[in-house]
This record gives C-alpha cells, structure tokens and sequence, in this order.
C-alpha cells in the first residue's frame, strides 16, 4: 500500500510546500503496517512559525504528533493521502 504512482491535487500544490509534502509522504511510508488506506493530517500553524502535525489512521488505530520547522500558509489545514490500489493521492481535505 502506498507504493506506486503518487499523484497531487492543485489545491495541495498550491497551499502546502514542497518540504511539507515530502515529509507527509515519508510519514506514511515510515508507518509500520497495516496501513489505513486513508491517512489524515492535521497542520496546525504554532506561534513560533512552526507547525504541529498530527498524523491520525482509523483502521487500525493511528496518532502521531510532531514539531517541525516548516511554514504553512493558514492556520489549521487538514490533508487526506488516499491509496487507491493503483495509485496514492495528496488531496485537501476541501477537495474531498
């Protein structure tokens, strides 16, 4: 799961940097199996200029928080990363 094609939406092109993408993309592929088909992300923009993650699953049960020194453009942002079979898509979740 997770591991072929890897696609992205224009939305995630456009709010989240590159930095920022490659991260969530090896949050996943650093996740020990069994891998939720729908993995969620939660950005929260800290004071600091740093931004919280949290990194959830349901099937099995996911949470992780991180810390990281990159920038996001607003506030609070929630990024689904869903594996199709045949492909992996990095989507906002307003373009659900």
């Amino acid at each position: 799961m997770f591991d072929r094609e890897r696609y992205l939406t224009k939305g995630v092109a456009k709010e989240i940097e590159v930095e920022m993408q490659i991260l969530l993309w090896s949050l996943v592929d650093n996740l020990q199996p069994p891998k939720d088909y729908l993995q969620v992300f939660e950005l929260l923009k800290l004071s600091n200029g740093s931004t919280r993650i949290v990194h959830t699953q349901e099937e099995p049960e996911y949470r992780s928080e991180i810390s990281v020194d990159i920038e996001v453009s607003k506030e609070r942002l929630k990024i689904f990363i869903i594996d199709s079979g045949e492909y992996s898509t990095m989507l906002l979740s307003s373009e659900y």
